[in-house]
């Protein structure tokens, strides 16, 4: 939450702290998941999009059992893709989401939108 909010308030070195504190304690993956998304968008919000995908790397991983955390890193990994300019590669995504629970924020939307 507190990422969150400095993001918030653009103060993007103390996301930035923050992320390697979570990232050496490594909890739980769903906030870890969190840490990650909240990393990722400040590094977009300062328009380093390829930045931003590095970090979600390791969310693009699929998992056997899919959570509710693996779904809102991969709407987050597609809609990077979709702001990059790689459709196809976030209709992928979009589609892993929709895939794994149609309702999901408006993933359906999103896939509207790129031509699917």
């Amino acid at each position: 939450v507190l990422a969150d909010c400095y993001r918030a308030m653009r103060r993007y070195h103390e996301v930035e702290t923050l992320w390697a504190e979570l990232r050496e304690a490594s909890p739980d993956p769903a906030l870890m998941a969190e840490g990650r998304i909240v990393a990722a968008g400040a590094l977009a919000d300062q328009g380093d999009l390829p930045g931003a995908l590095a970090v979600m790397r390791k969310a693009m991983e699929v998992p056997k059992r899919v959570r509710d955390h693996h779904l809102r890193q991969w709407y987050v990994v597609a809609d990077l893709l979709d702001r990059s300019g790689d459709v196809v590669k976030a209709r992928r995504w979009f589609s892993l989401v929709a895939e794994a629970d149609p309702g999901f924020a408006d993933v359906t939307d999103r896939l509207r939108s790129l031509g699917r």
